[in-house]
């Protein structure tokens, strides 16, 4: 376990510092965007980039789930990759024909061509799940985490360095849009330059492994339909029943809790691949990586929550401005709800490597449904506060449908270790929200969750996890 330990510590070291290094760089992107434009046209950059989101849906179709986990069992079948090539090839053919067409018919204007230049991140970008996801999945599945890191941090930079560029010249929209679309090139050309120099890949077609695949990925393309509509109902309510200039405002909370997802994919990636190769369901071994996975993402995740709603003011002050300060408290809200998704993220990415892929699916067909009305109601007489709050209400009911759907079936001590960690969960959420809700005066938010959350951390882990911690702690930072 020591050993694997090493490993995984390695694999999320550069995971999560690599993707620190990409949020930062399009944080500061995000923020440049949204000062140099008023709050209407951010809305409408922000509602295309959803619109976008929708179409990626078809050519990411779950196949990277799939693709790791066979690659880490089979020990690099690499036909499979060059099938995953072609059917993403087609599948992003027909997603960006799908998206032209719906701004010919159902936009004009600037948001008309906002999606027809965003459209083209579906065959350059490594921020959905299209073509670039086949190449760096090779190296998910050897535990060569650097290299992605690597190729996203190029994105990255050259979009910040672009846009900023573009801003200083007092760009248009069109032009910005451009640059913010096409900087992905050099990263896609280094991209394809480390998978040639570092891997022999097959590009054979074979009909019967492609149907195996499409077979394999379907139940998860439904999933990521179901969540893609779970996440972005808030975005469409909004802009429908409170206008561009609400959506603007909300979506710079949005937009800066979303990108934290990369914090439990983070520690998922590394994970992946020792829980998709092992045979045994049960056992000592996969019983300690459910209860490390669990309770790190617990005190990554709330850690995040906690500290965004003692600096959540401050931040949004400092990066947007005044005319922001009515998107602090979804801000806040957010950010707990991303804490409580840390968990959610976890469980289902274990129901993938044990292949239960299709449980997922149906866990995220009733949270889309109970969404449909939650959201409704809190977004229609609350507006932007209530948009915050049913987010919050809505992942606090997916962790019990979850459990409900899919995760019954764990043996006793995953369960126990599930609901030791829930437990501390929902205490931990309900004091932070009630500090915001309430306003406690200034001072003692900082009194109160900085003794809870430090005690609560420090008992949720067991002894021998603390000292294997130690251990790898020692190994890599050396007295």
């Amino acid at each position: 376990m020591a050993s694997l330990g090493f490993r995984i510590t390695k694999n999320t070291f550069f995971l999560f510092f690599g993707q620190i290094a990409v949020l930062a760089l399009n944080t500061v992107t995000l923020v440049l965007l949204a000062r140099y434009w008023d709050a209407s046209v951010f809305g409408i950059f922000s509602y295309a980039l959803v619109w976008v989101g929708f179409f990626t849906l078809l050519p990411d179709f779950g196949i990277k789930s799939i693709l790791v986990r066979e690659l880490s069992r089979k020990k690099f079948n690499v036909s499979i990759v060059g099938n995953a090539l072609f059917l993403k090839l087609v599948l992003s053919t027909i997603a960006m024909l799908g998206l032209w067409l719906s701004g010919l018919l159902l936009f004009q204007g600037t948001l008309r061509i906002a999606i027809f230049i965003l459209s083209w991140m579906l065959l350059l970008s490594s921020k959905n799940g299209a073509v670039r996801v086949v190449f760096e999945s090779v190296f998910y599945a050897r535990m060569e985490m650097q290299f992605p890191m690597l190729f996203q941090f190029l994105d990255a930079f050259f979009q910040m360095a672009v846009v900023l560029g573009l801003i200083l010249i007092k760009a248009s929209f069109s032009l910005i849009l451009l640059g913010y679309t096409f900087a992905h090139i050099p990263g896609l050309l280094y991209t394809l330059f480390c998978v040639q120099q570092t891997t022999p890949l097959s590009f054979s077609f074979q009909w019967k492994e492609l149907q195996w695949l499409l077979k394999e990925s379907f139940p998860l393309f439904l999933y990521l339909i179901l969540v893609m509509f779970y996440e972005r109902i808030d975005v469409l309510y909004l802009k429908a029943l409170w206008g561009d200039t609400a959506l603007g405002i909300y979506s710079s909370a949005f937009r800066l809790t979303a990108p934290l997802v990369f914090i439990p994919t983070a520690v998922c990636s590394a994970l992946y691949p020792a829980v998709s190769e092992q045979k045994e369901e049960h056992g000592q071994f996969m019983s300690r990586l459910f209860s490390v996975g669990l309770k790190i993402l617990f005190v990554l995740g709330m850690g995040i929550g906690v500290l965004g709603v003692l600096v959540g003011k401050p931040i949004f002050l400092l990066l947007f401005g005044k005319r922001y300060l009515e998107a602090v408290f979804p801000f806040q809200c957010l950010l707990l709800a991303q804490g409580m998704m840390f968990i959610l993220f976890f469980l289902v990415d274990w129901n993938n490597a044990r292949d239960r892929q299709s449980r997922n699916t149906i866990y995220m067909f009733i949270m889309l449904f109970i969404a449909l009305g939650v959201q409704w109601v809190w977004i229609r007489y609350y507006g932007l506060k209530g948009a915050g709050i049913a987010k919050l209400i809505l992942n606090g009911i997916g962790l019990g449908v979850l459990y409900w759907v899919s995760l019954i079936d764990l043996d006793e001590e995953k369960k126990r270790t599930f609901f030791y960690v829930l437990r501390r969960l929902f205490l931990l959420v309900g004091v932070t929200f009630c500090l915001i809700f309430f306003k406690v005066p200034s001072g003692l938010d900082w009194v109160i969750l900085g003794i809870l959350f430090p005690v609560i951390c420090y008992r949720l882990f067991l002894k021998e996890e603390r000292r294997l911690f130690k251990k790898i702690f020692q190994f890599y930072m050396p007295v």
